[in-house]
């Protein structure tokens, strides 16, 4: 069995749940799975379960609450007291569900501990007060509308861990100046960014291969955006609204494939930047020499073209005399 399906329902009678671990290969606990179990006061969720749908333990009143949080095992069912400013999520809880922090719109501080792998969609719908938001390196996916109109979103710090950002996760942060995308997310849903009027800058890395619709739909302050990908991923016209008064940052040799592609080319400038690595070479140490002696001569390029930068632990020895 891999999941449950809606089987345990609205089953008014079902008070502990601990068999749940004896679920040989349950992998996922489905939509509504455990809706409306008011007396459910205790379960036991598998470790082999690495995804648990929405609403899956709504209204279960009965289950335990912790630091005004009510958790179903490791996943954390929602906020009781949602006029609170400051939550702390307890260590060991792998999954933040759907509407958790929903409309607390006094949050202004919470800790995230690094045993969360999953945040759910419109985890923090809402949550309207200023915030700046770390999540942690073992989370893997933003849930659609996860942080969906957070107004006072300043500031987000997304892992290299996660792959996915959810369909208008961040729709409406309109406090966010910046956001850094890492390297290892490679899909981006449509609307993701869209109304983020305060956001002027974004790179985009290499290992983005879909951007949705409405990705930076009516982010109105955006005039920078940074490509890393020399190919052009395929965008739709609504994808980049404000493209006409943003320049387009692409790798070096990629400006023609960008200026013959639909909707990139309509940036309003499209640069081309170095994007080698700047590289350290560790070559063997030049001998002393007297002063007057002949000079050496040092190249100024490797083959492969990359400059190179000489340096002299002599700090009597100006930098300019490095190279001769």
């Amino acid at each position: 069995m891999t999941d449950l399906g809606t089987v345990f329902r609205e089953k008014n009678n079902i008070v502990l749940f601990d068999e749940l671990q004896y679920f040989t290969g349950l992998t996922s606990i489905e939509k509504y799975a455990f809706q409306n179990c008011s007396f459910l006061t205790s379960i036991t969720i598998p470790s082999s379960v690495t995804n648990i749908g929405d609403v899956a333990f709504s209204s279960c009143t009965g289950l335990p609450v912790e630091n005004n949080l009510r958790y179903a095992d490791t996943y954390l069912v929602e906020a009781v007291d949602k006029t609170r400013t400051t939550y702390t999520i307890k260590t060991g809880t792998r999954f933040i569900g759907t509407y958790a922090f929903q409309d607390c719109s006094f949050l202004s501080s919470i800790t995230i501990p690094s045993s969360v792998t999953s945040i759910g969609e419109q985890a923090f719908e809402y949550c309207s007060s200023q915030i700046s938001i770390t999540i942690p390196s073992s989370v893997t996916s933003i849930g659609a509308d996860a942080f969906h109109g957070c107004e006072g979103l300043t500031s987000i710090t997304i892992p290299e861990s996660v792959t996915s950002i959810g369909t208008y996760a961040f729709e409406y942060c309109t406090s966010l100046t910046s956001i850094t995308i890492p390297n290892s997310v490679t899909s981006i849903g449509s609307g993701a960014f869209s109304g983020c009027s305060g956001l002027t800058s974004v790179t985009i890395p290499s290992s983005v291969t879909s951007i949705g619709t409405y990705a930076f739909e009516y982010c109105s302050g955006l005039t920078s955006v940074t490509v890393e990908n020399p190919i052009p991923v395929t965008i739709e016209y609504f994808t980049f609204t404000n493209r006409s008064n943003a320049t387009l940052y692409v790798p070096l040799g990629s400006k023609s494939a960008y200026q013959a592609e639909q909707h990139w080319k309509d940036f309003k400038e499209i640069i081309e930047y170095d994007n080698r690595l700047e590289q350290t070479l560790s070559l063997m140490e030049i001998p002393s020499k007297t002063y007057g002696d002949a000079a050496y001569t040092l190249p100024e390029t490797t083959a492969e073209g990359l400059t190179i930068t000489w340096s002299s632990s002599d700090t009597m020895l100006p930098p300019s005399a490095a190279i001769h």
